[in-house]
């Protein structure tokens, strides 16, 4: 069942985004309608990871939850630009269908992730995951339409003028994911020292790497007190953001590539 809605949930996703290339608005109309029906299974496929695991961490499960974050940050972007929602969208149907391909879902929760610490270190992770990357979006949105003179210029606009310089980036979604992150880190630690009795298990490469994201943001966030980091080479470095968190984050989290079960495919298709 949780398989089926999961291959539905990335031909919606996947749908969703083709639908959004269209240049008129009924398309677009349509495409929104799509990512919801593909956010509502990504809630669902949540769910059923929980109720299957509960009171235990469903292990390795945290890009559907990233997914399931993003995509409803999607739906409340709807009224923004064109760009940007086909951003998010692409993002969500890149991770979405990572997920489907290379599934990590072989194993057990263990007795250890018993405790409440174990879900705020997942769920916050995930949200942190889902708001630097929604950031590293808006960063790479702000780049896209700045400088942009048009090749027929018929306003006499001068490629130095005010109209052509970096608007600014809203780095909201960072300080957002920064947070979240920062409460799984501790909640991490917490849980770590209750379960193991140390609170960093060095061995772990994925703390390692959480904690290399977590310093990478730190110093993303203080770029404003260096004078050489104006807004637009701030911009890049949340967009290079994006990319580290995919890298570090995300792919620890995939299995190793299983071919789609055809039966799964021929039901979903009403075969």
């Amino acid at each position: 069942m949780a398989v089926t809605i999961m291959y539905l949930m990335t031909l919606l996703y996947i749908l969703a985004l083709c639908l959004s290339m269209g240049s008129t608005i009924s398309l677009r109309y349509i495409s929104i309608a799509v990512f919801g029906l593909g956010a509502l299974a990504n809630v669902l496929i949540c769910f059923f990871k929980y109720y299957h695991s509960w009171p235990l961490m469903p292990m390795y499960q945290t890009p559907v939850f990233v997914t399931a974050f993003i995509g409803l940050l999607v739906l409340g972007e709807i009224r923004k630009k064109a760009f940007r929602v086909r951003l998010l969208m692409f993002t969500v149907a890149v991770i979405s269908l990572a997920v489907t391909l290379f599934p990590k879902d072989f194993y057990l929760p263990f007795l250890k992730s018993r405790t409440v610490f174990s879900h705020i270190f997942m769920l916050s992770g995930a949200l942190g995951q889902a708001f630097f990357m929604a950031g590293g979006v808006e960063a790479a949105c702000s780049i896209h339409n700045s400088g942009r003179v048009p090749f027929l210029n018929t306003k006499g606009v001068s490629e130095t003028s005010s109209e052509t310089k970096f608007p600014g980036w809203d780095s909201s979604y960072i300080v957002w994911g920064f947070i979240f992150w920062t409460i799984s880190m501790f909640s991490g630690e917490l849980w770590s020292y209750l379960g193991w009795g140390n609170p960093v298990v060095w061995d772990d490469a994925t703390i390692v790497m959480s904690m290399a994201t977590w310093f990478y943001y730190v110093a993303l966030l203080h770029l404003y007190l260096l004078k050489p980091w104006d807004a637009r080479k701030r911009a890049y470095a949340a967009v290079a953001g994006l990319l580290l968190v995919f890298v570090f984050n995300v792919l620890p989290n995939l299995g190793s590539f299983r071919i789609p079960n055809m039966k799964n495919l021929l039901v979903l298709l009403g075969a």
